[in-house]
């Protein structure tokens, strides 16, 4: 007798008493169905879950919110499946939540790409846990298109540790990225500095002191370095929770009687328990008559924490008359240095993964990370514009990328260019013998003279402008005539 016809319907009720998280993804990466199990394990409600669309790294709103990254929309961020799963392809990966403790977990899932008349094993996937197969091979019909996601229902450990080895899985890499945001938590996040180098490790302990205390700083680092990003910061995770007054300042283009008006008003603000921040981007950039009147208004800002950038170490200002040594004294109560990007390559995969997630939030295509092959061609280039040059670059071959992962004929043209410039043998500087080529130089012009006067040396001095006396001194010199004062006989 043939087993009767499972309706979608069954198929709900049986994933809704189920005890392990199950939520389905249409073919518009939006969520349109998720269990209690899941809603309960992904911290939100079901309501609030569905309709929100799946983004492989963090959305949009979050990158301007919480690092902790509360909400519908970062709760869906963290279910996104892998874009190799988004893109039709069963298996198993890792799906991530916030649990009641506030710790970042992990869970491995089942992802099952749906379509009507599939077939079990296609449901199934290749080292599935899900059973009952059979019970969506029924459904399936009339079920939409997309993407059915089980997760495991235990937590487990995550697919690497925080500070990923070389050579890691985009995958791994999706995961790293997902700790180091849970990690650095607060409104203004420490993404740049992400990675495991000594200089991130001293740059974030730096910047977590500099917030803790009102005394001045100043940031240093070369261009594109994220030397605004790290001054912000510092305000933004201040203790005050965040509500202290930040007024940022041009310094490259503002004159003396406009910043004097600026402080001027700032120093006359009354003074307030949070912490108030007066940010000085490009400080280095300051005229000499500009300086003095920061100077001037230097003791009138107590109440007023200064964060100042520039390019160059607070020493080097100062020697070639840059800034003024008063104000720099002032500013530099700590002095919290950038290293360019390629004095921390080996935090540079980490950095790729999270510009590509970053791209992927405001973007249609998903793409899940780099091949080896274009990591190791971005860790060859030599990145003078340092991270924000590396953002542009990976939403570069974010656009160009033909597949899920970034391939090397996907990077830009000055990716590759480098490249063939490193694969080329560098010509040695030879030296060169200046006499030498003289005295030949030299030899040719008195050999065409002497053949002019056929031999005559006289006629020969006589075009070259020299005496013969002198000539003939020349020739023997040159090596040209044999001294016949050698053989003179002697008295």
């Amino acid at each position: 007798m043939p087993r009767p016809r499972t309706t979608a319907q069954q198929l709900v009720r049986h994933f809704a008493a189920a005890a392990r998280p199950v939520y389905l993804i249409d073919d518009r990466h939006e969520i349109v169905y998720c269990n209690a199990a899941c809603a309960a394990w992904a911290g939100v409600s079901e309501e609030q879950l569905v309709g929100q669309t799946c983004r492989y790294g963090p959305t949009a709103d979050d990158r301007a919110a919480a690092a902790t990254l509360v909400g519908p929309a970062a709760a869906a961020a963290r279910l996104c499946p892998p874009p190799t799963a988004l893109a039709g392809s069963a298996g198993r990966g890792w799906v991530s939540a916030i649990d009641l403790r506030g710790e970042l977990v992990f869970r491995q899932a089942d992802f099952l790409p749906l379509s009507p008349g599939a077939p079990a094993a296609e449901l199934s996937g290749e080292g599935s846990t899900l059973a009952g197969a059979d019970l969506l091979s029924a459904a399936v019909a009339s079920a939409p298109a997309g993407l059915l996601v089980v997760v495991d229902a235990v937590d487990a450990s995550a697919p690497v540790d925080s500070e990923p080895a070389d050579g890691a899985s985009a995958e791994s890499l999706h995961a790293a990225l997902a700790s180091w945001r849970h990690r650095l938590a607060g409104r203004y996040r420490l993404e740049r500095m992400v990675g495991s180098s000594a200089a991130a490790t001293r740059v974030r302990s730096q910047v977590s002191l500099a917030a803790a205390a009102p005394a001045n700083v100043l940031v240093v680092g070369p261009p594109g370095a994220g030397k605004e990003h790290v001054a912000r910061a510092i305000h933004y995770r201040s203790p005050a929770d965040s509500t202290g007054q930040l007024v940022p300042v041009a310094c490259g283009s503002i004159d003396a009687e406009q910043l004097i008006a600026t402080l001027g008003g700032l120093a006359r603000t009354p003074p307030t328990e949070a912490w108030r921040t007066l940010l000085l981007l490009g400080v280095d950039r300051l005229s000499l008559e500009a300086q003095a009147a920061v100077s001037m208004f230097a003791g009138s800002l107590a109440s007023w924490r200064v964060v100042a950038t520039a390019e160059r170490p607070p020493a080097e200002l100062v020697a070639a008359g840059t800034l003024r040594s008063d104000l720099t004294a002032w500013l530099s109560t700590l002095t919290i240095e950038l290293p360019p990007l390629a004095q921390r390559l080996e935090d540079l995969p980490l950095l790729a993964q999270l510009y590509l997630e970053e791209t992927n939030a405001t973007a249609r295509r998903q793409l899940a990370g780099f091949t080896p092959e274009a990591l190791d061609a971005l860790a060859a280039y030599s990145w003078p514009g340092n991270l924000d040059e590396l953002a542009t670059v990976v939403r570069e071959a974010h656009d160009r990328a033909a597949d899920l992962h970034v391939g090397p004929r996907d990077l830009p043209r000055q990716i590759h260019l480098a490249a063939d410039a490193a694969g080329r043998p560098q010509r040695r500087d030879e030296p060169v013998d200046l006499a030498g080529l003289l005295a030949k130089i030299e030899i040719e012009i008195i050999e065409r003279a002497l053949a002019r006067a056929k031999g005559n040396k006289s006629r020969a001095a006589h075009l070259l402008g020299l005496t013969r006396p002198r000539l003939y001194r020349r020739l023997v010199q040159l090596g040209l005539e044999e001294d016949r004062e050698k053989f003179r006989p002697q008295p």
